[in-house]
């Protein structure tokens, strides 16, 4: 830019400056922002400079393991000392607790399971996937399983939220040998 100044005498002077206009670092945050709860995530920041952000870290990246919904921001200062910020919400969903509920019973006769998982609002919980320990397997809130002989079993129920959310469990069953007495 030139100047020029002009007294009310009439005499000028000009004189010239250079204006530089340094652009501002361009952030970005990358990393999982949908997790389920007790999942930890890194946030990583794009983005020459210095960081400052929330939580008080000076790094280009965290680690944030919130128990609910959470917001982070960080602010870029780059070489010119120009600054930039970036807000990142990451979004935490419930997760289910499986469970199910059965009664041991003899050899040739269908065994119940119903499924007693639970998770909170606003939670839902898309399905239900059974491994009854003998090579079957099933899906749905409820179902039945006729074994082919007596013995312990591990069954596994694995449940999955609508936010792709999951847990497991497993317990053991027994299938009685149905013997049969004879009298004379």
């Amino acid at each position: 830019y030139s100047v020029v100044v002009t007294t009310s005498s009439g005499f000028k002077d000009s004189a010239a400056v250079n204006v530089t206009v340094n652009q501002p670092p361009m952030v970005h945050i990358t990393g999982d922002t949908l997790l389920c709860i007790g999942e930890s995530t890194t946030l990583a920041v794009t983005g020459m400079g210095t960081y400052s952000w929330n939580t008080g870290s000076a790094n280009a990246s965290i680690i944030v393991n919130p128990a609910s919904t959470a917001n982070y921001k960080v602010v870029v200062a780059g070489s010119s000392g120009c600054k930039d910020s970036i807000n990142q919400s990451v979004t935490v969903f419930p997760r289910p607790g499986a469970g199910f509920s059965f009664t041991n019973k003899c050899n040739g006769t269908a065994l119940p399971f119903n499924s007693t998982s639970t998770i909170s609002s606003p939670g839902v919980i898309a399905n239900w996937d059974w491994n009854f320990g003998d090579t079957a397997a099933a899906s749905g809130n409820s179902t039945s399983h006729l074994y082919s002989s007596p013995g312990n079993y591990n069954v596994t129920l694995i449940v999955n939220s609508s936010n792709s959310c999951r847990d497991t469990i497993v317990h053991q069953i027994t299938v009685f040998n149905n013997s049969i007495s004879s009298f004379t």
